[in-house]
C-alpha cells in the first residue's frame, strides 16, 4: 500500500542553508526559521539538535508557529508544532546528558530537573 502525503518539506540545501552541529550553535538555525514560508515544515536530523536552554526553544518555536510551520525529526520519525510538543520530545535528552555528567545517580536530581 502506497500513502501519498501532501507535504511541502523544506530541506536545508533549499533554502541555500546547510546546518552542521556546534554545541550551543543555532545562527543556521535562527535564520532559518525567519525566512521559512508559511506552512512549510523543516526537516531536520534529530531533536537532540535543538537547543536545549528554553529561551532560545520557545524564540525557535514562536517564530515557527508565527508561520504557522513545523519540524520534522527524521531520527525520531516526529512532526511537532509547538514548544510544549519539543519540551516533551528533549526531555529524554536532558536526561541524557544530566547523566553523562554525573558519576553516580541521585533521584534528586531526576526530581528537580526540568525542561
Amino acid at each position: 500500500m502506497i500513502f501519498e502525503l501532501n507535504l511541502k518539506f523544506v530541506y536545508l540545501q533549499s533554502k541555500n542553508q546547510l546546518e552542521l552541529y556546534f554545541e550551543d550553535c543555532y545562527m543556521q538555525l535562527f535564520s532559518l526559521v525567519k525566512i521559512i514560508n508559511r506552512g512549510e515544515i523543516l526537516a531536520m536530523y534529530s531533536a537532540s539538535m535543538l537547543p536545549l536552554n528554553l529561551d532560545k526553544l520557545k524564540y525557535f518555536f514562536s517564530e515557527l508557529e508565527s508561520k504557522k510551520a513545523k519540524v520534522h525529526f527524521v531520527l525520531e520519525a516526529k512532526t511537532i508544532k509547538n514548544f510544549d510538543e519539543a519540551r516533551t520530545i528533549l526531555f529524554s535528552y536532558s536526561l541524557k546528558n544530566m547523566f553523562d555528567k554525573m558519576h553516580q545517580i541521585d533521584v534528586s536530581d531526576i526530581r528537580n530537573h526540568h525542561i
